[in-house]
């Protein structure tokens, strides 16, 4: 049996980001991304750089 996704309600929020936080996100869901397809075991699994600099815990 194939599962069903029922879509219940939908809300679209359009917020106005600089271009260097755009691209963080957009690095962030990227890695979130390619470590669901690999599947990698959690061991293996950090906290990407991007994220913590974005939330000020880098320490460089």
């Amino acid at each position: 049996m194939q599962k069903k996704w029922d879509i219940v309600k939908v809300e679209i929020d359009q917020v106005i980001v600089s271009d260097e936080e755009f691209k963080q996100r957009l690095e962030e869901w990227g890695e979130v991304v390619y470590r669901y397809f690999c599947q990698l075991s959690e061991s293996q699994m950090e906290v990407p750089e991007t994220f913590l600099k974005r939330t000020g815990t880098y320490d460089s």
